[in-house]
């Protein structure tokens, strides 16, 4: 039954690719997420317009979308069950000092106007059926309705029992569509609580931020705090020990279901440790309370559920409680740094003696654990591993670590928020496996290579390929060159796709044609970019110390260079490759108009001003003949010129059939007797608007209009196809 299964969805998607293909070629308003959909649907083992294959559960096999629903919604509901049964709140525990508390919260109507503006039509809605599109188009009627609402419910300390219900998707994952275990939930809530949500959670982060309340190394969902600045930070402080001739020790750890599995009387609790009192912290006790679940399957509904633990899944608030909950797990740790971005958790260690440091760090894991305990957390001790960082050639001598009564595992190599950390500190593993992926990516385009228009394919491979190419690069793009050239290769790949130049085509008349930026130049302006947000401020004070100071603290004379800053001495290249000495270099490098930008859309901008001009001519025309003008202008087209000097063919000779020693680009649009009769209608077409030359045939003629060049474009096209030369 699978397998007919199968056969059915290869059907199905043959059935409707070249249409899809076809329509969205023509599609004035497609954008990248047009495209992405189109290739989840194509290319992923799923498809969403199909249904959910039989389920093989519980050693039966079930085929009714209802029974499906049902069993989905029972492995989903696992994941948020906690015993608290014997669980107790500690006496006296102190998460945080503050000064001040938050006891109620009196939002203004400007309010729910600043959230109904910026409220994205395109989400999908809960189950109360009320669509983005409606609320927003309510107007001022619907901002009174919502208005009052919130007013209320924050007034009463009650959270409405309607918009604590929530539709379940399964999305599938990964492995076979037919077992449970590989689907994973996607909650959609009432369109109109996200932006109560919203609402209340700038007051609550604001009073948290004010009261430095959240952990400074924690970076999860906060502003100005993402992957990357802990990255940076963390990957520093490795680079310093190394260079410093150190070890370091790191664990990373492994929180089992942490989002599911958040016990309600904990978070409250904390939140009421936190100065949030009153009404408010009635209100957030009853957002966790009596929240139901049911899984939505092709128009049928399981049974609704109750929801025992965890943070509501999609919500806004939940994040942000989730936060609060693990705040104090660095309060337990005695000796190592601690770094979290939600749920990701390390601690890291300088060894000094090797087997002090490792009954430290073993401390360290003992108090987590006890605080685990207290708080109803699972850390998974099979999952949690060790790595150590060394130039040594005896680091394997670091004694092994025990957690929960487990040996940590040590190894060579761990992925830590997305980068593949290794114990030499060497990025080449990582490079390797962005490589496989763009790889992989841009192997699924190659098929559309001429079914699609230039800029559709542009398109796809910036938002499909190129954009993940570039994760986290200010951390690792110091690396060296020959890492470096496996995703310029990439790139080039891309660029060849895009214009449908062949194999061998001239790398930098590549660049010059779609007025792309090569791997180097992109990841330069990364690293530009953040600099001037740690230089500023956008960055949180952990990240921004790392700046030396300028040299105008340094020096009395006012020198040229007073401003730059300094570069921080380094013995080893890791800590010479890495973002803040590279950083420095660039930024002393820019002219101090570009550094005094007043704002980053003010910098970015700039920073374009240098880039090359893209002319966007190229993108039109059919895609055959666009693609034959292309390899024209980039000198790897069929002309024997091209295929013997540029190209480097055997056995081409590069004269002309007609008896000219080159048949080369001119000659075929200007002077060759064989195209004489086509010739005379391209000259005629081009000089009604401008002057009939090569250049112009080329490239168009950037002091004319739009129209006007489209009439070059499609003599030039119409040309090309009538000579029958490229067949």
């Amino acid at each position: 039954m699978r397998s007919l299964y199968k056969s059915e969805i290869t059907l199905a998607r043959l059935k409707y690719e070249d249409d899809k293909y076809k329509k969205l070629a023509n599609d004035k308003n497609k954008n990248s997420k047009t495209w992405w959909t189109l290739l989840k649907s194509i290319y992923s083992n799923t498809d969403s317009s199909l249904s959910v294959p039989p389920l093989e559960t519980n050693n039966k096999t079930i085929v009714d979308d209802k029974e499906k629903a049902e069993a989905f919604n029972t492995f989903f509901l696992e994941a948020s069950q906690i015993d608290d049964s014997d669980a107790k709140l500690p006496l006296n525990h102190n998460i945080t000092e503050h000064i001040n508390s938050l006891s109620s919260i009196d939002i203004k109507r400007k309010d729910v106007q600043d959230q109904m503006q910026i409220l994205n039509t395109n989400k999908a809605y809960g189950p109360d059926g009320l669509s983005p599109i409606f609320i927003k188009e309510g107007g001022k009627t619907m901002e009174e309705v919502l208005f009052g609402i919130f007013s209320v419910s924050l007034d009463q300390g009650i959270f409405p029992s309607a918009w604590k219900q929530a539709n379940v998707i399964p999305l599938h994952k990964k492995a076979s569509m037919a077992v449970v275990n590989n689907y994973r939930p996607v909650s959609l809530l009432c369109v109109a609580s996200k932006v109560f949500e919203r609402i209340v959670f700038k007051y609550v982060f604001n009073y948290f931020k004010d009261n430095f309340i959240i952990n400074n190394y924690q970076s999860g969902f906060q502003a100005g705090r993402s992957t990357v600045t802990q990255l940076l930070e963390l990957y520093h402080q490795f680079c310093q020990a190394v260079d410093n001739h150190k070890e370091v020790r790191v664990v990373f750890l492994d929180i089992h279901k942490a989002f599911d599995k958040v016990w309600h009387k904990g978070i409250v609790y904390k939140l009421k440790l936190c100065g949030v009192s009153g009404n408010l912290l009635k209100w957030f006790e009853s957002y966790l309370k009596d929240r139901l679940q049911r899984v939505v399957l092709n128009g049928q509904f399981s049974s609704w559920e109750k929801i025992r633990a965890g943070v509501p899944q999609g919500s806004v608030l939940g994040p942000l409680l989730f936060l609060l909950y693990i705040n104090d797990i660095s309060s337990v740790v005695e000796y190592s740094n601690i770094r979290l971005f939600a749920d990701d958790t390390c601690l890291f260690l300088e060894v000094g003696d090797r087997l002090d440091t490792a009954a430290k760090i073993e401390s360290d894991l003992l108090c987590i654990d006890k605080w685990a305990n207290n708080w109803l957390v699972s850390f998974a001790p099979k999952k949690t591993k060790s790595l150590t960082l060394s130039t040594k050639h005896d680091s394997n001598l670091n004694p092994t670590i025990r957690f929960k009564g487990h040996d940590v595992e040590e190894v060579q190599a761990h992925t830590y928020l997305g980068l593949i950390f290794t114990t030499k500190l060497s990025w080449n593993i990582h490079i390797n496996n962005v490589e496989q992926k763009a790889r992989k990516k841009l192997n699924m385009l190659i098929p559309l290579k001429f079914k699609l228009d230039r800029k559709s394919l542009e398109v796809m491979f910036m938002s499909f390929v190129s954009s993940s190419m570039y994760y986290a690069v200010e951390v690792w793009g110091g690396s060296y060159d020959s890492y470096l050239l496996r995703l310029e290769k990439v790139i080039v790949d891309g660029m060849r796709l895009v214009t449908g130049a062949t194999a061998r085509s001239n790398i930098a008349q590549l660049y010059v044609d779609t007025g792309w930026n090569s791997f180097a130049i992109n990841r330069d302006e990364a690293v530009l970019k953040m600099m001037f947000k740690v230089k500023n401020g956008y960055v949180p004070s952990y990240l921004s110390e790392l700046l030396p100071q300028e040299n105008q603290y340094l020096y009395e004379h006012n020198l040229r260079r007073n401003h730059n800053l300094r570069i921080p001495f380094a013995r080893m290249n890791i800590l010479k490759m890495s973002f803040i000495s590279i950083g420095i270099k660039l930024w002393n490098s820019l002219d101090q108009d570009i550094r005094q930008s007043v704002s980053i859309v003010d910098f970015k901008a700039k920073l374009r001003n240098s880039h090359k001009v893209i002319n966007v001519l190229y993108y039109y025309g059919q895609r055959w003949p666009s693609v034959v003008h292309a390899r024209l202008r980039i000198g790897c087209s069929k002309l024997n010129y091209d295929a013997c000097f540029n190209l480097h063919l055997p056995d081409v000779e590069p004269a002309c059939v007609c008896g000219a020693k080159y048949e080369d680009v001119n000659h075929f649009f200007m002077s060759c007797p064989n195209y004489n009769d086509i010739r005379r209608n391209l000259k005629q077409s081009v000089e009604s608007v401008t002057n009939f030359d090569l250049k112009t045939v080329l490239h168009g003629n950037q002091e004319l209009g739009v129209d006007e060049n489209h009439v070059v474009f499609d003599a030039v096209h119409k040309f090309i196809l009538e000579s029958e030369r490229f067949i």
